[in-house]
């Protein structure tokens, strides 16, 4: 949205000016845990299988390709990085060859629009081939364990990472893995039931594009690489599948929490049945609906007030603030509704005081999403006292009388210097039904206007000179 109305309310009417600073209500702060299915948990470098930096220095570019033609041409040999390999195996079947360099190339020349290993940009397809050639390349599967959670806590960590393990272990350590981090997609540890209605523990990734269709997720037994399906003997019928988020993995195990639950029922269809709020329904690279933002203006007795909400369906909002005439900016917290469950929806709303002038001012309202889509809002509006209190004196001497008016009411005034003079007439909401140029006499001055035309109620008049004189106030129509 951008600008929604101009002039939407010209002139909010009966309002004294407060004179004391009024600062925003915030909205409700809750704990921000934003769990981003689709992005790859190393978000800051390119040291992850596949990547393409084999010049080691966290961007892709020219360099990279004469680095990858010296490690073809065997000229090139010494491994200052541990993972140099990894990141030279761009088209992930592991072998560093002309077609990795080529591949390369392609997408520095703007052929292709991203790498294979560029997990946060691919579709469901090119996901499940990437993660299929990775699962090949990890050896996890060949470690002789006993027990399944010794094989999906290391399958986690390899593809995954975790920032407890980034500067080593101890030698007690109890998870076997080879590279923390190493292939950068985003699996997560998943409780599944095995034959027997036993706990079993397994991996899951998002392939598709939403986290609470079933289907959409890709299971994987990390103990012989397979493909797991609804009824196999590690996912029974009439069962749970929970996969959980986990910050942190120590040598005491893995801190984890449930964020999205499913039933398999007896006839082996899954259904949601529990979800976090804090989970990213869409994938923000691919997110272009900007946030809905529903904005008023209110008044309660004297006070004015903005009333606000904003929402997001797809991703997370990421910045919302206000701004009112010249003040600075007033930024207001985004926060995750905890409250819903099964519908979430990262939305803020409330009720801000607003610390408006007598006559123009403009009001704009600013909200963005965790993808970088923008909603905006701004209005320019007008406010005049209730009374005769006057921002720049009309001269001297000002009376208007009768009030309450019945037909003509008599407005009478002092000027020390000719002038003109403009005479409007508002209604209580501020709509101007009448604007009048009047010549000013140095002197006494008298101006009859009639409000028989208009109904019963509250009428704004303000007189402006063209000196920089204004005077406002009420009439009361019988």
């Amino acid at each position: 949205m951008s600008k929604l109305k101009q002039n939407l309310i010209k002139g909010l009417s009966s309002f004294l000016l407060a004179g004391a600073l009024l600062f925003p209500t915030k909205a409700k702060a809750q704990e921000r845990i934003i769990i981003n299915n689709f992005s790859q948990p190393n978000d800051t470098t390119l040291n992850y299988y596949g990547s393409g930096d084999v010049f080691l220095d966290n961007k892709l570019d020219q360099k990279d390709t004469y680095r990858l033609d010296s490690l073809i041409q065997g000229t090139f040999t010494d491994p200052s990085d541990n993972r140099l390999t990894d990141r030279a195996d761009i088209n992930g079947d592991e072998q560093v060859t002309i077609e990795d360099k080529q591949t390369l190339e392609s997408y520095l020349n703007g052929a292709i629009p991203y790498l294979p290993s560029h997990w946060n940009k691919s579709n469901t397809a090119e996901k499940t081939s990437w993660f299929e050639k990775m699962v090949a390349i990890d050896k996890t599967d060949e470690e002789d364990f006993d027990i399944c959670y010794k094989f999906s806590i290391p399958f986690a960590i390899n593809f995954h990472g975790f920032e407890s393990l980034a500067n080593g272990v101890d030698p007690d350590f109890p998870w076997k893995f080879s590279k923390n981090n190493r292939f950068n997609i985003p699996v997560y540890l998943v409780s599944s039931r095995a034959i027997g209605d036993k706990a079993h523990a397994i991996n899951g990734v998002l392939v598709g594009d939403n986290p609470f269709n079933f289907y959409d997720w890709y299971f994987i037994e990390p103990q012989n690489d397979k493909k797991i399906n609804i009824g196999d003997w590690d996912m029974i019928k009439d069962s749970d599948v929970k996969i959980n988020y986990t910050r942190d993995i120590s040598e005491h195990g893995a801190s984890s929490s449930r964020i999205i639950q499913f039933h398999i029922d007896e006839n082996g269809t899954p259904s949601l049945y529990y979800n976090k709020p804090s989970i990213v329904k869409s994938n923000p690279n691919k997110d272009t609906i900007a946030p809905e933002l529903n904005i008023s203006l209110s008044k309660d007795n004297s006070q004015f007030n903005l009333e606000y909400l904003a929402k997001d369906y797809e991703v997370f909002l990421d910045s919302c603030r206000f701004k009112l005439n010249d003040a600075p900016w007033q930024y207001i917290n985004c926060s995750v509704p905890y409250y819903a469950i099964l519908a979430p929806v990262d939305s803020i709303s409330g009720t801000i005081p607003l610390d408006v002038q007598e006559g123009e001012n403009n009001l704009e309202f600013y909200v963005s999403d965790i993808a970088g889509n923008v909603s905006t809002w701004d209005t320019t509006f007008t406010v005049y006292t209730n009374n005769a209190v006057e921002k720049t004196t009309l001269e001297d001497y000002f009376k208007v009388y009768p009030n309450p008016v019945s037909n003509i009411g008599n407005f009478e005034f002092y000027l020390k210097t000719h002038q003109n003079i403009k005479l409007s007439i508002y209604d209580i909401s501020g709509r101007q039904l009448e604007k009048i140029l009047i010549e000013g006499h140095a002197g006494d001055n008298k101006v009859s206007y009639d409000f028989s035309k208009y109904k019963s109620g509250i009428y704004i008049y303000r007189f402006e000179g063209d000196k920089g004189n204004i005077k406002t106030g009420r009439v009361v129509k019988k």
